[in-house]
C-alpha cells in the first residue's frame, strides 16, 4: 500500500542506477546474495520460536495488557474488560472483538490478558505461521547463485538483434494526458474549431 520498500531500494541503488543493464542486474542479484546469507546465519543462530520483531510485539502487548479483567461466557470464549472497551477474545478460531488479533497475526491485548490468566506460558504458540522461525528458515533457505562469467554463457542459435531507443529531447512543459476518464457528471470535452 506504500512506496516505502520502493524507495528503499532506489536509495540503495543510487549508484548502481547509472550502469549499463548488465551490471545493474548483476548488483541486484549480489545484493540479494548478500541478504539471504546473512538472514539465513542470523535464523540459525536464533534459538526463539518466532522471529525479533515479534517478540517486541508480543512484550508491548503484555506489558499494555496490565489491569485488564477477564470473565468466562464460555468454555472458549472470554470476555475481556480493558476499561475502555471489552474484547470478546475465541481461543478456538483465534479471535478477537478488537480484530488485531485478526488483522496483525500476533495476538491482540485482549488475548495477552487471557494468557496470562490461564496461565500460559507459551505466546508464540498463538502467532500466525508467518511469524515463526520455521518459516524464516524456509524463505531464506535458497541459495542466490552468481552468474557465470559472458565467455560461458551459451547462446542460442537464433539470435535476435535489439536496436536502441531514439533518444529524442522531451518537451518543457509536463505531458499531456489524453486519456483521461471523465468524473461523475462531468462530460467529454468538446474541441472548439
Amino acid at each position: 500500500m506504500t512506496s516505502n520498500s520502493v524507495e528503499s531500494i532506489n536509495a540503495l541503488s543510487r549508484d548502481a542506477r547509472k550502469l549499463p543493464i548488465t551490471m545493474l542486474i548483476d548488483f541486484f542479484r549480489a545484493t540479494m546474495q548478500q541478504w539471504w546469507c546473512q538472514r539465513r546465519n542470523v535464523g540459525a543462530e536464533s534459538k526463539k520460536d518466532v522471529i525479533e520483531n515479534t517478540e517486541k510485539v508480543i512484550d508491548m502487548r503484555i506489558n499494555k495488557s496490565s489491569g485488564f479483567r477477564v470473565y468466562q461466557i464460555d468454555q472458549s470464549i472470554y470476555e475481556v474488560n480493558d476499561q475502555i472497551k471489552n474484547g470478546i477474545v475465541n481461543l478456538e478460531i483465534r479471535h478477537c472483538m478488537c480484530w488485531k488479533w485478526q488483522l496483525s497475526g500476533i495476538p491482540c491485548t485482549h488475548a495477552m490478558t487471557l494468557f496470562k490468566e490461564l496461565r500460559y506460558q507459551h505466546y508464540s504458540a498463538w502467532v500466525s505461521s508467518y511469524f515463526t522461525m520455521k518459516t524464516y528458515h524456509s524463505t531464506y533457505e535458497e541459495v542466490v547463485f552468481p552468474m557465470p562469467v559472458p565467455a560461458e554463457y551459451k547462446e542460442p542459435d537464433e539470435v535476435m538483434v535489439v536496436l536502441t531507443p531514439l533518444m529524442d529531447k522531451r518537451q518543457a512543459e509536463r505531458p499531456k494526458n489524453h486519456n483521461c476518464i471523465p468524473s461523475q457528471g462531468e462530460g467529454p470535452i468538446q474541441k472548439k474549431m
